[in-house]
This record gives C-alpha cells, structure tokens and sequence, in this order.
C-alpha cells in the first residue's frame, strides 16, 4: 500500500515538471476603429431660386400717349417725313419702320410707319407708342411683321394684327431680346428676367412665350439661353 502511494506521488511530480508553467490567457483586444474623417470642405453654397415665370401674361389694349404738349395723336394713314424713319424692316412687299427723334408734331413721339414705294414715303400705321425719355417701360426699338402681324418691341411688346387699327402692349420680364414670326398670327418672343443668375452676376436668364393670337396673349415654353451685360 505505502509503495503504491509513494508512486502516485511521484508521477504525479513527474506530470507537473513536464507540464511547464502556465501562461495566463489574456482576452482578445477590439480591433480599433479609425475616426471619421473630418472635411475641411466648406460648407455647400445655397443658391436661391431664379422667380418663377408667369405661365400666362395678357395684352391691354394701346391707344397711345397723348399726354405731350400738342395732346393729340396723328391718325392712321397720315404722312410721314422720311428722315425720322428708322429700324426698317420688310413686311411682304412693304417696308416697316419706327419714327424716331423730333420733328414738328412728332415732337420727339415714336410710331409705327408703313411704306409701300421702297421708303420713298412713310404713312403712320397706329397710335403713338411712346415719348422719347419720357416712357422707358413703353419704349420699342424693332418692328417686324408678317401674315398680317406687325409688332414692335424692346422694353415691351406692342402688336396689331388688323391693319394698326388695334394695338395690344405686354410687358414680360425685364424687356424683349429678341421676337421671331411664325405662321399665321403666331410670335414667339424671349425676354429678359429681372434678376442676375446667382452664381454670374451680369447675366440674366431668359424665358421663352409664344403668342398665337396676334400678340394679346403669351403662354410659357421654356428657359432661353441666357444673357450678359
């Protein structure tokens, strides 16, 4: 019995010497987590809105200024001296023009003339359609016409489509750039907003209207491309 315990006592020595001492397991470290980067990047620019174009923009009807010192207009058909005739342009077989400058009973007025003999003589074609310096909203720097229509237009829009016996003015955005005929009584026209594109100051978006009814109203199509000062 004493020898039986005695060799358990050693093997059981012998198991620990061979054993080695224990190393303590450590736990796992978290893997590390790389912070956000932080962006030196301004914040994004907020650029406002460009204002809505009206969808639909009504004519008035024009009867002319009649507030100068003479207080009268010169009726439809009346002559025309030919040196105060400018911005000419043809209309079938006629030619179209606008009065400028000051002249007798013109006293400076702009009107739409007609001629029918190469611009050898002009007759008046409608109401007077604004003082020099005195309409800046009114004034009109081009005529053209065709199938009937006649129109002149810069600050705003005036048109005719019965011989200049009625004209319809409309003022959209901050002025016309520029107005093309079509067919019939139809006019497509691209003005001028009134406010700077935000991001390009001295340019100004444009909107497009078209008119088929001879100029008495103008429904929007669309941005135009854009101009500078």
């Amino acid at each position: 019995m004493g020898r039986w315990v005695k060799v358990l006592v050693v093997g059981a020595s012998l198991a620990a010497g061979c054993s080695g001492p224990v190393t303590p397991q450590t736990s796992l470290a978290s893997p590390t987590v790389p912070r956000a980067a932080t962006s030196s990047t301004p914040d994004a620019v907020v650029i406002p809105p460009l204002p809505a174009a009206p969808r639909i923009v009504r004519a008035s009807p024009d009867r002319g200024y009649v507030g100068h010192a003479f207080g009268r207009q010169l009726p439809l058909g009346a002559p025309i001296p030919g040196r105060v005739v400018s911005a000419q342009s043809r209309f079938g077989g006629r030619l179209l023009g606008l009065t400028v400058g000051r002249d007798g009973d013109l006293n400076g007025a702009t009107y739409a003339v007609i001629s029918d003999d190469g611009g050898h003589t002009w007759t008046n074609y409608g109401p007077e359609l604004h003082i020099d310096a005195a309409q800046g909203a009114k004034a009109v720097s081009y005529i053209g016409g065709a199938a009937g229509t006649v129109a002149a237009w810069g600050a705003s829009i005036v048109a005719t489509s019965d011989g200049g016996r009625t004209w319809w003015r409309t003022y959209i955005g901050g002025g016309i750039r520029s107005l093309t005929f079509g067919r019939g009584a139809t006019m497509t026209a691209v003005a001028y907003t009134d406010d700077e594109e935000p991001l390009h100051p001295g340019r100004f978006a444009a909107w497009r209207y078209r008119s088929t009814d001879g100029g008495r109203t103008w429904a929007y199509r669309g941005l135009a491309a854009p101009a500078s000062f």
